[in-house]
């Protein structure tokens, strides 16, 4: 091939092979360094297979494809496979270049120059960061670096891009509608995932220290607590969530949350609160975290990724997270006992606390919220049965999402609360 100083075309299927093959032949002696963003033993490796997934994708790719198609198929190979903090830093600048050279003719230095990180630092990929007496990578003046995948329009992205480098520095948002990814390196990890979700839907989201040591915390971030309190109604429930590896205050009618609160207080030390807001979450010990949740079956979502014993700020984002991206149903009244008329009383459901559906009959208005609640990238109900309904509540719902979307995954749990009749999480 020629000598050329354009990345066009036939160059970029050369450059990401020859890449790939490089990567592979020195990714031990890589692996041996201690580079940033983590000091391991697996740079090398993650950097191969990153660039080894979009090598692969372009020798698929007929001979006639343009270079805008070239480069939407590596980068978007390289984004989804990814490895490792070090390969997900390299795919987002492959696809900020791809952003820029994919449309231009020719893609030469000058375009080149304009597909940059925006406020760069040392201690990057950008460069490596140089080891230290110690062999380890310097410090950032952030304490975690966040990730993740994004599905948003392109008009969130600008709003995106200012709250992350209001939060911190090292910032890359690469991509295009509808899958973006995001990068920055903060103080605040909870607050960088947030306004992940505020402009769209994350996924693969990773939180990861920086530096070797613990990060000092930052003004305004809770204390770090191990030790997690939810909130229930049910036995059923009260159960699971023990399970799950929290202690429980019963919420249920007659129940004094504020004695439970005062008697956690005065043991253990510092303790995560998962619950609808309330006076319980108000009056939770200043500085202890609280994860408020609309309903219920929103904290067996953030149960479900909880990590004890690992590293108690990220666990903190990924249970947040979790729970803000369930979204969820409660079918409520009439009285469990049977008590009232159902014609007067009828069954009311909610999404997100607006009332979509209601009648007398369980089993149509359990379908109304169910159909209202599915959406094509829902893989996972979780049905939470009330008090006095019997499993066939449950199986009822299961039956019709079996129906209409096979596919979704189902699991029933018996709850017992006497606050709904049916509570509905799709994840």
């Amino acid at each position: 091939m020629p000598a050329t100083d354009a990345l066009d075309g036939d160059v970029v299927r050369l450059w990401f092979r020859l890449a790939a093959d490089a990567l592979g032949r020195t990714r031990t002696a890589i692996d041996m360094l201690n580079v940033f963003p983590v000091p391991g033993a697996d740079t090398g490796t993650n950097l191969h297979r990153t660039i080894a997934c979009a090598a692969d994708a372009l020798a698929d790719l007929p001979a006639h494809a343009s270079p805008a198609d070239i480069w939407q198929a590596g980068t978007t190979a390289a984004l989804r496979g990814a490895c490792g903090n070090s390969g997900i830093i390299v795919s987002q600048l492959l696809r900020g270049l791809a952003d820029i050279c994919g449309p231009a003719s020719p893609c030469d230095g000058q375009v080149v120059a304009t597909a940059a990180v925006h406020r760069p630092v040392e201690g990057t990929a950008l460069p490596a960061a140089p080891a230290t007496s110690a062999g380890a990578a310097a410090a950032s003046p952030f304490g975690y670096e966040v990730t993740f995948l994004l599905e948003a329009a392109e008009h969130a992205v600008v709003a995106l891009r200012e709250q992350l480098d209001l939060l911190g520095d090292s910032l890359v948002v690469s991509g295009r509608e509808p899958l973006l990814h995001g990068h920055a390196h903060v103080a605040d990890a909870a607050a960088a995932i947030e306004a992940g979700l505020a402009a769209g839907r994350p996924s693969k989201v990773t939180v990861t220290y920086l530096n070797g040591a613990q990060a000092s915390t930052p003004a305004g971030w809770p204390a770090p607590a191990s030790r997690i309190v939810a909130v229930a109604d049910g036995p059923g429930l009260r159960e699971l969530l023990r399970g799950a590896g929290a202690e429980v205050v019963d919420c249920s009618a007659g129940a004094d949350p504020a004695a439970a609160r005062d008697e956690l207080a005065r043991s253990h030390g510092p303790a995560v609160l998962v619950a609808p807001p309330g006076r319980l979450a108000q009056r939770w010990p200043p500085g202890w975290p609280v994860i408020e949740v609309g309903s219920l079956v929103q904290s067996l979502a953030a149960l479900a990724v909880h990590a004890p014993g690992g590293d108690q700020h990220a666990d903190l984002a990924a249970m947040r997270l979790a729970a803000d991206g369930m979204r969820w149903t409660a079918i409520t009244g009439p009285a469990p006992d049977g008590a009232g008329d159902p014609a007067s009383e009828p069954l009311v459901g909610r999404i997100a606390g607006r009332i979509v559906a209601s009648g007398p009959e369980l089993p149509a208005v359990a379908a109304a919220v169910i159909d209202r609640l599915l959406g094509p990238e829902k893989e996972l109900l979780t049905l939470v049965t009330g008090q006095g309904t019997g499993p066939g509540a449950g199986r009822l719902a299961a039956d019709h999402i079996a129906a209409v979307a096979p596919a979704v995954e189902v699991v029933c749990y018996d709850g017992g609360m006497a606050s709904a009749v049916l509570l509905i999480g799709a994840e």
